[in-house]
């Protein structure tokens, strides 16, 4: 390090988007800084450059100079990546959100360059051996469904609340937790439809067994029996929206399946909704 007073301490002193960080040499009377740019890279500065403003950046802030503006990554996919929206703190990097449901923030060189193409989930990924698995697709989506505000299904899900439990933002523990009832035929299910993906709320269904879970769907108890509307016209023999519009006026339940209709269900034929 230089005696006091020989060169002018510059460290921490911000110039452009550089830093400098600590002395370096100092060479023909001059000395040089070695400094930290905000786009991560670091470089040796000589003092009066930084100080005249000559020198700004490492030469990253030239080389966005000569394209205009910087490239915008938005919507673009990386890997298991798909860009978000630029990062406020660092103009070189860009919050993304990975295939798995996780955010990170990755620097634009890493995501063009193919360094990085998942926020650290894949190696852990090939250690399971299932991601290109229908398991894991299940698990895939239902972490988007509730974490991702990109994905088509979010208002239904995240956007109302619902949620993956922490346990179950590792693709092991979701599948230790499965596995035991798993099949091809059946997907996944919350038992309460306004519950959370955990295992005490979920459980494999076939499709049919779904549709009589959702939040449109009509459940009515009858002499003991809780069913839904559509069970309830195969059995009473009547068309569903003749009993949907019994509802709808105000028919108490005894009424809306006892009544004869004019219009019976057809031996056969599905239910209208």
């Amino acid at each position: 390090m230089p005696a006091k007073g020989k060169h002018m301490d510059l460290s921490g002193k911000k110039f452009g988007k550089l830093t400098a960080i600590r002395f370096s040499h100092a060479e023909n009377g001059q000395s040089f800084w070695e400094c930290k740019c905000e786009c991560g890279s670091s470089c040796v500065s000589r003092a009066g450059n930084l100080k005249s403003g000559s020198t700004k950046s490492c030469g990253c802030l030239k080389h966005e100079s000569h394209n205009c503006k910087p490239i915008d990554l938005s919507g673009k996919r990386f890997g298991m990546l798909t860009v978000l929206q630029r990062s406020t703190s660092n103009k070189t990097m860009w919050q993304c959100i990975c295939d798995c449901g996780n955010t990170s923030t990755v620097y634009r060189g890493h995501l063009r360059g193919g360094l990085t193409r998942s926020c650290g989930c894949e190696e852990g990924n090939r250690k399971h051996g299932m991601s290109n698995t229908r398991q894991y697709g299940i698990w895939r989506h239902m972490r988007n469904r509730c974490e991702n505000p990109n994905y088509d299904q979010y208002e239904d899900y995240g956007g109302r609340g619902i949620s993956v439990c922490d346990k179950w933002t590792e693709f092991t523990e979701f599948w230790n937790d499965m596995k035991g009832s798993y099949a091809e035929n059946l997907t996944i299910e919350r038992i309460d439809n306004n519950g959370n993906y955990e295992p005490s709320n979920c459980r494999w269904a076939t499709m049919a067994e779904q549709g009589c879970n959702t939040r449109r769907t009509i459940n009515i108890c009858f002499r003991g029996e809780t069913k839904t509307l559509s069970e309830w016209s195969r059995i009473v023999n009547m068309n569903w929206t003749t009993l949907n519009g019994r509802i709808k006026r105000g028919w108490g339940i005894e009424r809306t399946l006892t009544e004869p209709s004019l219009r019976p269900y057809p031996p056969g034929a599905k239910p209208s909704a």
